[in-house]
């Protein structure tokens, strides 16, 4: 999950009692696996199974560094976190730009040359196992040779590799080290944090925009190392829309230009509310559930505390077509796989998201 901004005021709801909610929901998996149900897309099967995770990957933003008080971050966040210490779960932490200042728990100087901590060292307990921070990509990326060039290290599920970054280093002002060591600074968080850079260059709500930037990250994410052998999931955030872009065709099809990237891109929305933003936010509190068999976008309803599925073909169609079929039939699906009557008439208004 990403960009859930725990302890936001103002414009923005971090709403944590329904992240609470949620994080309890994967702690119980640990004792009572759930399913949910497939439907129309289940090409035969009628649920999913869903069991305790290996991992637990927080994709950045989680807490919000930049316009909250200290206080109402804690009073946000602390139950949370106590949630998570019961888990079994290995959980990752993937930084992201408003909580960018947790960088220092990586490195031995955060401004000055980027020595990294041993992982005993940058590796904290929580519980029942051990919180590890990411500054950029999970899993994070080592030399492997004498040249200097390395492999991507990816995280295997079945026959699917996948890549874990919180999607900010799209945004190109957001690639200047300095300027992420500027906006840790308090002052210039409070009075031009958020709302300045919303206006000047945000890719929030930006399905074209967050594309380009990936196509321009990658290629530089490439220069210093192997591509990897298969075919390669990336999991983002920061953009708070849910994508999916299946291959670089798709990719050209969408920007008119060729990518090196080979694989999946799969977009996360944010558990956030934005109060001030005139925009679409038809699915929130979604997550990503990945294991041998694949990958499955899952919303949370927060008034019944449990999963359902969003057919990635739906998502697909909606970002495509900017809109989606209204039919009676189309309906009655998504409410036999349990979508929230709510978000069923929401999801027939044509997309705004370009």
């Amino acid at each position: 999950m990403a960009d859930t901004h725990l302890g936001v005021k103002d414009s923005v709801s971090s709403r944590p009692l329904i992240f609470s909610s949620f994080m309890e929901w994967v702690k119980g998996l640990e004792e009572k696996p759930c399913s949910v149900k497939l439907g129309f897309w289940g090409e035969g099967r009628e649920t999913k199974d869903l069991k305790q995770p290996q991992y637990l990957i927080l994709l950045g933003d989680i807490l919000e560094l930049w316009d909250a008080s200290d206080r109402s971050v804690d009073a946000c966040s602390r139950f949370i976190f106590d949630s998570m210490a019961e888990m079994q779960s290995t959980k990752a932490y993937v930084l992201g730009n408003h909580d960018y200042d947790l960088v220092e728990l990586i490195w031995q100087d955060p401004h000055g040359p980027k020595e990294p901590l041993k992982d005993i060292e940058r590796n904290y307990p929580i519980g029942r196992s051990q919180l590890q921070f990411f500054d950029e990509v999970f899993p994070r990326q080592m030399k492997s040779n004498e040249s200097g060039r390395k492999h991507i290290r990816v995280l295997q599920a079945g026959n699917e590799n996948y890549l874990f970054i919180h999607g900010h280093q799209f945004d190109a002002l957001f690639t200047i080290p300095v300027f992420l060591a500027c906006v840790s600074v308090p002052f210039l968080l409070i009075q031009f944090g958020r709302k300045a850079w919303n206006r000047f260059r945000t890719r929030r709500y930006k399905r074209k925009g967050g594309l380009q930037g990936f196509v321009r990250w990658w290629s530089k994410f490439l220069k210093d190392e192997a591509p990897p052998v298969q075919r390669l999931n990336v999991v983002y955030g920061h953009t708070h829309l849910t994508d999916v872009v299946r291959s670089p065709d798709e990719i050209k099809e969408i920007l008119g230009e060729e990518t090196s990237f080979q694989g999946c891109l799969l977009n996360l929305p944010a558990w956030s509310k934005d109060l001030s933003e005139d925009r679409e936010e038809v699915l929130q509190a979604v997550f990503l559930y990945i294991d041998e068999e694949g990958s499955w976008f899952l919303g949370w309803d927060w008034v019944g505390e449990r999963p359902f599925l969003i057919p990635k073909q739906l998502v697909k169609e909606r970002r495509d077509r900017k809109t989606v079929v209204k039919d009676k039939e189309t309906a009655e699906k998504l409410e036999a796989i349990g979508w929230p009557g709510p978000l069923i008439e929401e999801w027939k208004n044509p997309s705004k998201i370009v």
